[in-house]
């Protein structure tokens, strides 16, 4: 006999996105010259609810319950994760633009100089959703492990 939802650590799950972009491109003819220059802007905003094992999980590490589905004895492994929020928002943008002139110096002949710059961030959360080591985090090991985790 199965439960209803035998994955309840897994589901539900899912995102919603939301996201908007600007992009323009400029081009003027001069004689024998092309210039071009353009810009995009993209912007995510990507709330994510995918935080799994809020039901306790229970892994039979025993061969008797793995062979059978067993979860009972010693030798198990239950874990459940506890988040601050259900869900967290994350932003993420990228920013680019170029310019570019082409020059047509014989009727078979063009050349093109260009330049082109692209940034991608790096992902922010606005409610300090992310940790990281502390600096010497492995340094000290009597030091206790809370102190190595910086929140926000």
């Amino acid at each position: 006999m199965s439960a209803l939802n035998p994955d309840n650590t897994a589901f539900p799950q899912g995102r919603n996105i939301t996201q908007y972009q600007i992009v323009d491109d400029f081009s003027w003819v001069h004689g024998k010259h092309n210039f071009r220059l353009g810009v995009n802007y993209h912007k995510d905003y990507v709330t994510d609810g995918n935080f799994f094992f809020t039901t306790p999980e229970v892994v039979p590490f025993s061969l008797e319950n793995f062979a059978t589905g067993g979860t009972g004895g010693a030798g198990n492994l239950i874990f459940q994760a506890f988040p601050q929020r259900a869900e967290q928002r994350i932003g993420l943008y990228q920013l680019g633009f170029y310019v570019s002139d082409d020059v047509r110096i014989t009727p078979n002949l063009k050349l093109t100089a260009s330049l082109r710059f692209d940034h991608l961030s790096n992902p922010t959360c606005q409610l300090d959703c992310f940790q990281r080591l502390a600096p010497g985090a492995f340094g000290d090991s009597t030091a206790p492990v809370n102190s190595a985790i910086q929140s926000g």
